[in-house]
């Protein structure tokens, strides 16, 4: 679908249809050409098709390859009204074959673009052709700029074209980056809505992740986080979460919770200076937002990855920021408390916790930990975890569940499985129902649940 100024436009290619947004949001499932299993899911994943539970229309069954479509399945009906997904055990049609087919190799094309990304975005190509806009560059001038390989920028921005994320220009031979994929593919530091650290993070557990899963699918023993050579997992989450904890994150949640016991609002308490324990926090971005907007407060940062904690010690250097202590779970875990051997005055007034209860091998033994050191003079504990439901047939009702389950496989239920006896819950593991049920068992006496705007595929529930 050539215009003379060729932008080509790919409904029919690599970035799905005209949606862009959503287009770049699919390609996720990115990666390493060396791993084609694993990259295969994970694109599949970014396909964003759910494997529907229900048998398609007649008008569905019209459509041809240029939709992307997996195979359906079929809903068998029973007397509970219960939903099944059934293969058709007569063999497919010759159109559905075809679909079959089709969808297969958007899979590999969509892996080659994601990989290809990844390689961009650590080049720092984007960024480059960005200060070119709005007419673009040739590939000499880029070249020059960079000190790049004149052919193999060719060759990229061949690909990039052809996905739908740059335009070409044959009079010109000039190649520009379209404006709604520069605000998803620049850096998170230039663009809020970067996705940037998302193609990071997918490329170190392509690199590292599908042998492990391969051993933790016979073994049933996965690998924590710390596992693999490339720091690309650790530092391409904490470049996915950085501006939604910059942006969002106080007004979305922090702003928005009161207090259950004292019916006064959680700013007021953090701003009079409470002892508080950010457990699971990674990379530290919340605790260092937490630490600079509530300076009388002190910060105690618990985390189980090794790298994570250097990487937040170097931050709390960088920006100067003394009231953070960090807290290595292997020598210093929650149960002791903001000040270890102290019986009095020793607990939490403010627990939080960040997509961390379903990557636990115990989770029920860190909630008993912490009903044990949280305040019972007006302490809370607010927990954000993947947004998900009590049935697996619910679930993959949900949009772009496929991702969910594909970051599970590589990563989330091999943190989740990491030692004998684990609970597994993995991504989609931790639903309302059963946060529930658990506090109620440690001692907690209110949970309530709230929607964060700019964060919708997570819950958030209040617990006291």
């Amino acid at each position: 679908e050539h215009q003379h100024s060729v932008e080509i436009r790919t409904e029919h290619t690599a970035m799905g249809k005209s949606n862009s947004v959503t287009s770049v949001t699919l390609v996720v499932a990115t990666a390493s050409f060396v791993a084609g299993v694993a990259v295969a899911f994970l694109a599949s994943s970014a396909l964003g098709r759910r494997v529907p539970c229900s048998s398609s229309s007649s008008s569905d069954k019209q459509k041809d390859d240029t939709t992307n479509t997996p195979p359906s399945t079929s809903r068998s009906s029973n007397s509970d009204k219960s939903t099944q997904c059934t293969a058709n055990l007569a063999g497919p049609k010759k159109n559905e074959a075809q679909l079959a087919e089709s969808h297969c190799w958007k899979i590999v094309e969509h892996s080659f673009t994601g990989a290809l990304i990844y390689v961009m975005d650590r080049l720092d190509l984007y960024e480059t052709m960005w200060q070119y806009r709005p007419r673009g560059a040739s590939v000499r001038q880029l070249a020059e700029t960079t000190g790049y390989s004149q052919r193999w920028i060719l060759e990229l921005l061949s690909q990039m074209t052809a996905a739908g994320i740059c335009t070409y220009d044959v009079d010109g031979e000039i190649f520009a980056l379209k404006a709604e994929y520069a605000a998803l593919l620049r850096p998170p530091e230039k663009e809020e809505r970067s996705m940037a650290g998302m193609f990071q993070f997918l490329h170190g557990l392509v690199k590292d992740r599908p042998d492990s899963t391969i051993e933790a699918t016979r073994t049933g023993i996965g690998k924590n986080y710390d596992f693999g050579e490339s720091p690309a997992v650790i530092e391409g989450i904490e470049r996915k979460n950085r501006n939604f904890f910059l942006t969002h994150f106080l007004p979305d949640i922090i702003e928005k919770v009161t207090v259950p016991d004292t019916g006064k609002s959680l700013v007021d308490m953090l701003d009079s200076g409470v002892d508080c324990a950010d457990v699971g926090c990674g990379c530290g971005m919340s605790t260092i937002v937490l630490a600079k907007r509530f300076p009388k407060s002190r910060f105690y940062a618990y985390e189980a990855s090794t790298r994570s904690l250097q990487i937040l010690g170097a931050k709390m250097e960088q920006e100067g920021v003394k009231n953070i202590v960090l807290c290595d779970v292997a020598k210093r875990t929650v149960d002791k408390g903001p000040r270890p051997g102290q019986v009095v005055d020793n607990t939490f007034e403010f627990v939080y916790s960040h997509d961390l209860l379903h990557d636990m091998t115990n989770p029920r033994a860190l909630i008993r930990e912490i009903r044990g050191r949280l305040s019972r003079r007006g302490g809370c504990w607010v927990i954000v975890d993947v947004k998900c439901r009590e049935r697996l047939e619910d679930n993959l009702a949900m949009p772009d569940v496929a991702l969910n389950y594909g970051f599970s496989s590589l990563l989330c239920l091999s943190s989740a499985t990491s030692c004998k006896g684990a609970e597994g819950l993995g991504t989609m593991g931790f639903h309302s129902a059963l946060a529930q049920k658990w506090m109620s068992e440690a001692g907690f006496e209110h949970f309530e649940e709230i929607e964060i705007q700019h964060k919708s595929d997570n819950s958030c529930f209040i617990v006291a």
